[in-house]
This record gives structure tokens, C-alpha cells and sequence, in this order.
């Protein structure tokens, strides 16, 4: 896999001396690609590392998921089930990121 990516910054983030607030990893594991993608939400201080933070813990969670027990699960998944497979993930990742930005806000 070759993973090519570009990100820029917006008008009003040059206009106003802000920094792009924008990330993404990606990961390979057992020939299994995943590519996580963040927006950070520039009109906050700080996006950019919510947005680190979140896809870095969204996407260690996808690829411990996808390369743990549900293997079967997903190959025969239908939208409905994947979802359902899918939610808790996210739903920790979120907390996860809500702990991070509180742990680096008390820094």
C-alpha cells in the first residue's frame, strides 16, 4: 500500500494566523489498511490536538478490532451489523479523547 496525503490550510486560518488543525493516520496490519481522518474544529483552541488525539485513538481501536476475534464478523457484516460492531469503538475513542484534552488542558 502507498499512502499519499495533503491537507490545507483554510483562508480564514491564513487570514488569521491559524495553523492547519487537520490529521490523519494509517495503519497496516495483516494486510489490512486503515486510514483514520481528523478535522480539527478550528474555531477552538487546541483543535489540532483534539483532532491528534482522536484519530490516533479511533484508529489504534479500529486495528486492534480488526485483527482481534471479529475477523469472521466482519467479512460476512451487513451495514446494520458492522454499526453495530462499530459503535462501542467510537463511543471509547470519544472518551478517550475528551480524557486527553482534559489531561492536556490540566498540563
Amino acid at each position: 500500500w502507498s499512502v499519499y496525503a495533503h491537507s490545507v490550510t483554510g483562508r480564514r486560518h491564513q487570514r488569521d494566523g491559524k495553523a492547519n488543525q487537520d490529521r490523519y493516520r494509517y495503519w497496516t496490519e495483516r494486510n489490512r489498511p486503515v486510514l483514520v481522518l481528523g478535522d480539527g474544529a478550528g474555531s477552538k483552541d487546541r483543535a489540532g490536538e483534539g483532532a491528534e488525539i482522536a484519530v490516533t485513538a479511533a484508529g489504534s481501536d479500529i486495528v486492534a478490532f480488526s485483527c482481534g476475534k471479529a475477523d469472521a464478523e466482519l467479512r460476512s457484516a451487513d451495514l446494520a451489523a458492522a454499526e453495530k460492531l462499530l459503535t462501542p469503538i467510537f463511543a471509547d475513542a470519544f472518551d478517550r479523547v475528551n480524557q486527553g484534552i482534559l489531561k492536556n488542558a490540566a498540563s
